[in-house]
C-alpha cells in the first residue's frame, strides 16, 4: 500500500511488482500528475497500470488510459472484473473465470460407476478432481460437490483432461471437469461463492 508516487518507488527499489492499482486521486509529485509521475519513472515502465475509480468517474477514468494507464475498474471493485483485467494484461494466456484452491469432498459418476475423490480446484466453468482414476478424457458425467450448502451441488460435466502420477513434479494426479447446462442461478452462485472466498466472506444464502 501506498500513499503517494515517492512511497511507491520507496517500497518499490528492486521489486518491481507486475501491476499496480492507482486510484485516481493519488497525490501529485511536485504539480505532475502521480500517473504521468509514474511512466516517467524508467524503473517502474515496465508496471502494468490498472486506474481506480467510482464509476461516476468513467470519462476520467476513460481518459487515464490515454494518459499511460493500461486499464481500468469501478469501485467497488468486482473480484471478477480484476481478475480478467490483471490476467488480460499479464498472462500469454489469459483465463476468463475466478479459479480458487479448494479442498472437498466430490463424487463423479459415469454411468453405473461412482468416484468418490476431492476437488482441489474450482471456477464457475469447471472443477479440477484428484484422482489417480481419471474417467477417459470426453466422458459426460454427473458431478456431486459437497460444498458448505444445505445439499450437495449435483451437476452434469464433461471430462476436459486428465494429469497421470509423476513422481518428479509437484502436481496433483486427477482430471478436469467443465460444467454443462449448468443454470443461470447456479452459475450466479458459483461465481459469488468464489469471490466471497477470495474476500474472506460467509457463503450463508449463496446457493
Amino acid at each position: 500500500m501506498a500513499s503517494n508516487s515517492p512511497d511507491l518507488t520507496r517500497i518499490t527499489l528492486g521489486i518491481i511488482p507486475h501491476a499496480v492499482l492507482l486510484d485516481l486521486d493519488m497525490p501529485p509529485v511536485a504539480g505532475q500528475p502521480s500517473l504521468e509521475s509514474m511512466r516517467a519513472n524508467r524503473s517502474l515502465a515496465i508496471m502494468k497500470i490498472i486506474s481506480v475509480g467510482e464509476k461516476a468517474r468513467l470519462t476520467d477514468l476513460e481518459a487515464s488510459i490515454s494518459r499511460g494507464a493500461n486499464a481500468y475498474v469501478t469501485r467497488p471493485i468486482s473480484p471478477t472484473e480484476l481478475y480478467r483485467t490483471l490476467q488480460k494484461h499479464l498472462e500469454p494466456r489469459p483465463r476468463h473465470f475466478l479459479r480458487i484452491r479448494v479442498l472437498f469432498k466430490t463424487t463423479v459418476i459415469s454411468g453405473t460407476t461412482g468416484r468418490a475423490s476431492f476437488a482441489t480446484a474450482l471456477s464457475e466453468q469447471g472443477i479440477f478432481i484428484r484422482t489417480l482414476k481419471p474417467f477417459p478424457v470426453g466422458t459426460r458425467v454427473k458431478v456431486s460437490l459437497d460444498l458448505p450448502s444445505p445439499k450437495p451441488i449435483v451437476l452434469d460435466a464433461e471430462v476436459l483432461y486428465a494429469i497421470a502420477p509423476e513422481p518428479d513434479r509437484l502436481t496433483d494426479p486427477g482430471m478436469g471437469l467443465k460444467f454443462v447446462d449448468m443454470s443461470s442461478e447456479i452459475k450466479a452462485g458459483m461465481r459469488k461463492f468464489i469471490e466471497e472466498q477470495l474476500m474472506g466472506e460467509g457463503w450463508e444464502g449463496i446457493f
